[in-house]
């Protein structure tokens, strides 16, 4: 049964990665969204599937990470301040709030775009 419910987790999180993804394109903001069963991390567009140094991170990202942080302390999401950080979801995600989550950051990358 545990299996079952780390499994859950694990698609749970892909799926909105996946989701978040979508919206930084739709919204044309620079960011990728790496994931590893229930961690996601929100960064800077690179050309592999994430930083894998400092390096990798650019001045803008962090930049703009600040803005979307704040966009989204607005809307209600709490996200790990710092673009260095990941987030994680558990099994008290349900469908419902990360459909909330996911139409608050659509609304608070709006917001970062201006």
């Amino acid at each position: 049964k545990r299996e079952n419910a780390w499994e859950h987790l694990a698609q749970t999180t892909e799926s909105f990665a996946e989701e978040i993804k979508a919206l930084f394109k739709k919204n044309n903001l620079a960011f990728n969204v790496a994931q590893y069963p229930s961690l996601f991390w929100i960064h800077g567009n690179t050309q592999t599937a994430m930083p894998s140094n400092l390096d990798g991170i650019t001045k803008d990202h962090i930049e703009t990470f600040k803005k979307l942080f704040h966009a989204c302390l607005d809307e209600g999401i709490y996200l790990a301040p710092s673009g260095f950080e990941v987030s994680f979801l558990s099994l008290a995600h349900t469908p419902n709030v990360l459909d909330e989550a996911l139409t608050k950051l659509d609304r608070a990358m709006k917001k970062v775009m201006g």
